[in-house]
């Protein structure tokens, strides 16, 4: 892949996604969260009637590594959505809770550094260069959209501008998570 640190912004964010990512599943309370929930051979039959999403971090790890999330945004939700079912399904005075506690915690902790990444100044950086190449009546429309989505605007001012980063222009397309 080509560019420079401006160029595989999108892919840096999601490099760090990654190793928290790594880290929960590391953790000695990781295993419980690394596969889906086994509901026959835990024989859980209320289990799909009180979690209605069920997630995993082995998931997770699919989906970052196929490319499903269009941002960063959606990466921690499904973390999050990881611990909070097994927090929703499980009484607070189980093991399961506590190990889902746990992890959430190290996640919330941690997370602020990435999400920090978001609005570091290097999308500016991008629109300030888009601007500067002519297409100033474009990029005004994505500016709106920055807070929420900030890695497809990056997408789309790469993709508006012509720089050439496979990373963004392949992920332009994708549906996010489902």
């Amino acid at each position: 892949m080509k560019g420079s640190g401006d160029d595989s912004f999108c892919l840096s964010l999601f490099s760090s996604c990654n190793a928290l990512l790594e880290k929960l599943m590391r953790h000695h309370h990781g295993w419980l969260f690394n596969e889906p929930v086994d509901v026959k051979k835990l024989r859980l039959k209320d289990y799909y009637s009180v979690i209605r999403h069920p997630m995993d971090l082995g998931t997770v790890k699919c989906r970052v590594h196929k490319g499903r999330y269009m941002d960063p945004l959606q990466f921690a939700d499904d973390v999050r959505l990881t611990f909070r079912n097994a927090m929703t399904y499980n009484r607070k005075d189980d093991t399961a809770y506590a190990m889902a506690e746990e992890l959430l915690g190290i996640f919330e902790s941690e997370w602020p550094s990435i999400e920090a990444q978001l609005s570091d100044g290097k999308i500016e950086k991008e629109i300030d260069s888009v601007k500067k190449r002519g297409f100033s009546c474009k990029v005004e429309v994505i500016e709106e959209e920055w807070e929420t989505k900030p890695c497809k605007i990056a997408r789309k001012i790469k993709i508006l501008s012509g720089d050439r980063n496979e990373l963004c222009i392949r992920e332009s397309g994708s549906s996010g998570a489902g």
